[in-house]
């Protein structure tokens, strides 16, 4: 368990790796949702 620890630390830079996840998810959700964003208003520029 202290080897998992360990290089979650020193590989993916949190404290362990499902912290890693978790940020990992929300960067992935957070770039759908400026995509969307990013759809609507150019489909709404063009009308």
């Amino acid at each position: 368990m202290e080897a998992n620890e360990f290089a979650a630390r020193r590989y993916l830079a949190s404290a362990n790796t499902g912290e890693a996840i978790d940020e990992g998810i929300m960067l992935i959700v957070a770039g759908v949702a400026i995509g969307l964003i990013v759809q609507i208003a150019n489909n709404t520029a063009e009308k």
